[in-house]
């Protein structure tokens, strides 16, 4: 028989287990009451939990830390309690389960960036299905100007001195209405494409039938009582066709847009166009030009021409001089091109001042100087007419005067208009301009009695050099249709080492000639058109005939005596890649 353990040991009594109970309960007291002889007071911390499941929902912050680790355990034991309160729920209350959604901000962030990754961070503009910000990014840095002298560039890099109005800029009024801002987005995205080579991008395509849905409806249930919105989004329908060559479409366009504002006025043209705002006159004006001088043919709106603002003196004075410095080395010209002659030197005067003031704020970027706008419509409304009548099969138009006619009208909308010579219309000015320059070419003879002019007579035509800015000149509207050479009644202004020391003599038809095809072969040089080694190689045997060009240096001196811009006829001397070598003269 096994003894009893002696380690096993034996249960206490009840009232031994009663007196160890009540020992137990006074020491707890004790330690619950007494109080430390100092303390240290330490924030609460924050406990932050990441939801994994959900890496996008970035941090969670909860009131409670301990109900995130215990949510779940808690429920069970509930259960197993058999609580009585079933009207409870077992999810905790809002106040101790609310999240709290906190942005996580990347150091590499800005505090502001509401505007620093979007064109337009509130969504203010019409939503039309697809991402535009990279459209108006072009549109304020790069894009031509579409109409003439707006605002828009002071919306992207507001430093100039002036007040942009809304009213002014294609941007502020386009985006009012849904139909008008998505015919501009049809138009920018052309331009941008068009200039390219991709005439049938994705993109553009995309907006085109955008543009016809919009259009259609908002043309029903609405005739003869279109708004402002509605008819600037027909005017840029009418030019962007022609800007992309469907010629057919733009005259449907605009004889629609012709229409529509001859209902406006019960039927009288002129009373329907004086009730639009004046940004809209202005775009049916200039975008139904596009359309009159790809026929060519008068415009259907009467004339209207642009608030006048006066030019400085010594500019007008300086353009009368280059005036009647081109007339002396051309033909007699008739009256009209003889006034679109001066409005183009006043134009390209003005324009150089502005690339001047522009080059360095707007890269990229080029702005028409309101005050210049009343001459350029002057100068193509003029042309238009000459052009219309020299359409006709009987004209009292030289064979010269067609040719500097078409040459100004290419000049007009390349140089002064600052369109890019990638548009479809050009490929009619070139066209044009070689079929009036073909008799001339051919026939090798002069217009006039030919007589001698020396280079070293010429010249520098630079607002810089020759006389001075104040000097009276004969105005433009008094010049004498023949007048002597310019430089022959006197010494060269040019140093001796500096004059063009040559025995060989051109005549008027000749020089004449040059400017023409030098525009001709500038234009035709871009987007690879087949006149271009027409053009060129015409170009470089009137240069023979001179016998004076042996550099462009020489040729920038001769191109002087006739309207010259340095952004389109300066940068367009080294693209036509000339022969300046001893070849030319073989």
């Amino acid at each position: 028989m096994t003894p009893p353990s002696k380690n096993k040991s034996q249960p206490l009594p009840n009232h031994a287990r009663r007196a160890a109970t009540s020992n137990n309960k006074k020491v707890r007291s004790f330690f619950q009451q007494v109080q430390p002889t100092f303390s240290i007071s330490q924030p609460t911390p924050t406990l932050e939990f990441i939801d994994h499941s959900n890496p996008n929902r970035n941090l969670i912050v909860r009131k409670n830390a301990r109900e995130w680790v215990n949510r779940k355990k808690g429920i069970p034991t509930q259960e197993r309690q058999g609580s009585n309160d079933r009207s409870k729920s077992n999810t905790p209350s809002p106040e101790s389960t609310q999240l709290t959604r906190r942005r996580t901000i990347s150091p590499a962030l800005n505090v502001f960036d509401v505007g620093t990754g979007r064109m337009d961070p509130f969504e203010t503009l019409p939503d039309v299905g697809r991402k535009i910000d990279h459209i108006l990014e072009y549109f304020l840095t790069s894009c031509p100007e579409e109409l003439p002298g707006c605002d828009d560039p002071y919306t992207w890099q507001p430093q100039a001195a002036i007040v942009p109005q809304r009213e002014n800029s294609i941007l502020g009024f386009m985006t009012a209405d849904r139909v008008s801002f998505v015919l501009w987005l049809h138009a920018t995205t052309t331009i941008r494409d068009g200039i390219v080579g991709q005439w049938d991008s994705e993109e553009s395509q995309w907006y085109y039938r955008q543009a016809l849905l919009a259009v259609r409806e908002a043309s029903e249930g609405n005739m003869g009582n279109y708004s402002d919105n509605f008819m600037c989004s027909l005017a840029a329908f009418s030019a962007c066709a022609n800007y992309s060559g469907q010629y057919k479409a733009a005259e449907l366009h605009r004889d629609f847009m012709v229409k529509s504002v001859t209902l406006k006025g019960d039927g009288d043209l002129m009373r329907g166009f004086l009730k639009y705002k004046p940004y809209t006159k202005k775009s049916l004006i200039w975008c139904e030009l596009h359309v009159a001088a790809q026929i060519p043919s008068l415009p259907k709106f009467p004339y209207y021409p642009p608030m006048p603002i006066s030019l400085p003196e010594s500019l007008l004075k300086e353009a009368s001089r280059l005036t009647q410095a081109t007339l002396s080395n051309l033909p007699t010209l008739s009256p009209p091109l003889l006034n679109v002659l001066h409005l183009l030197h006043q134009l390209s005067l003005s324009q150089s001042e502005v690339e001047k003031s522009f080059s360095r704020k707007w890269p990229g970027r080029t702005k028409i100087d309101p005050r210049i706008i009343r001459e350029m419509y002057d100068a193509e409304y003029t042309l238009l007419q000459v052009l219309a009548l020299q359409q006709e099969p009987v004209h009292h138009f030289s064979a010269f005067e067609v040719v500097w006619s078409e040459a100004c009208q290419m000049f007009l909308w390349t140089a002064s208009r600052q369109l890019p010579p990638e548009m479809k219309m050009c490929d009619l000015f070139v066209e044009r301009l070689q079929r009036a320059l073909v008799p001339l070419l051919v026939k090798e003879e002069a217009i006039e009695p030919q007589w001698p002019i020396r280079l070293e007579e010429i010249p520098d035509m630079s607002p810089d050099s020759g006389p001075s800015l104040t000097e009276e000149t004969t105005p433009a509207s008094t010049l004498p249709e023949e007048t002597e050479p310019l430089g022959s009644t006197g010494d060269s202004i040019y140093p001796p080492d500096q004059c063009l020391k040559t025995e060989q003599h051109s005549t008027k038809h000749d020089l004449a000639l040059i400017w023409p095809l030098f525009l001709g072969a500038v234009v035709s040089g871009v987007g690879s058109r087949p006149e271009h080694v027409w053009f060129k190689e015409h170009f470089q045997e009137q240069m023979r005939k001179i016998g004076t060009i042996h550099d462009s240096r020489d040729l920038r001196r001769v191109l002087k005596l006739f309207p010259f811009t340095e952004a389109f006829c300066g940068l367009g001397i080294p693209r036509i890649e000339l022969l300046f070598d001893g070849s030319l003269y073989a």
